[in-house]
């Protein structure tokens, strides 16, 4: 940590049990294109930028992208999730409409009220 940023608020999900909850693949996409799965997302798009294209660059940037995955698998603490009942989506679909969800998530990749998220 730097120590002017030690007490700043982390906007970010705590990601000691990451490998519990997502796949490497997963990871690896989000890492490379966070805004391609949120646009909305304060995580920075390091990865494959326009000035960085050659093959050269695009081969360090997937290593890099592996090598992060990878201490973050390793440095990751294992959790034993029970499988989640069996869920009735019709039952969930009214659910998510009804009680607000679409204030704030997408399903269709759409973005609303875009202005509240600046990028």
């Amino acid at each position: 940590d730097y120590p002017a940023f030690t007490d700043l608020p982390r906007p970010g999900p705590n990601l000691a049990k990451v490998a519990s909850k997502v796949t490497p693949e997963w990871a690896y996409k989000w890492i490379a294109a966070p805004r391609e799965f949120r646009q909305t997302t304060w995580m920075p798009h390091f990865f494959f930028q326009e000035n960085t294209t050659s093959p050269e660059n695009l081969a360090r940037q997937k290593a890099e992208i592996v090598g992060a995955v990878a201490y973050l698998w390793d440095k990751s603490e294992r959790v034993d999730y029970p499988p989640p009942p069996r869920g009735d989506a019709e039952r969930g679909q009214l659910l998510f409409e009804t009680v607000g969800c679409t204030g704030c998530h997408l399903l269709d990749g759409e973005i609303k009220r875009d202005d509240l998220y600046p990028q």
